[in-house]
């Protein structure tokens, strides 16, 4: 069995005219397939602020995670995928025009994985040069 700090977990940030309500499907898929997710909630002041608030949702988190933002939370994960949780950086972005929530289209990705860190199915990452 996996440690708990070997598995990947999700964290979403939503975009700028949603809340985190907007991933309430996506967390009921995730929580179905057993991988661990937060939403985090933007108190959209300013930018810099959404990224300080994602930064603390990454460090009370208790394993590496794919962080996942859609439209506007593309910028807030760009600030803090820097963070050393951070496995993999997704940007959410629908292959049809309805909305994320509904749309059940797979996420484009751009990742930067860290080596050795394990997939919620428990495949290794590996570097990408």
């Amino acid at each position: 069995m996996q440690q708990t700090s070997d598995v990947l977990g999700v964290i979403l940030v939503h975009g700028l005219w949603h809340g985190g309500w907007v991933w309430d499907a996506v967390r009921r898929d995730l929580d179905r397939a057993g991988v661990v997710s937060r939403v985090v909630e933007l108190p959209m002041n300013d930018l810099a602020s959404d990224i300080m608030v994602t930064r603390r949702a990454l460090d009370e988190f208790d394993r590496p995670v794919v962080l996942v933002g859609h439209s506007y939370g593309g910028a807030v994960i760009t600030g803090a995928g820097t963070h050393p949780h951070v496995a993999h950086c997704c940007t959410w972005r629908p292959t049809s025009s309805r909305r994320a929530s509904r749309s059940g289209a797979p996420c484009r990705t751009s990742a930067f994985p860290r080596p050795g860190w394990r997939t919620p199915c428990g495949s290794p990452t590996t570097a990408r040069s």
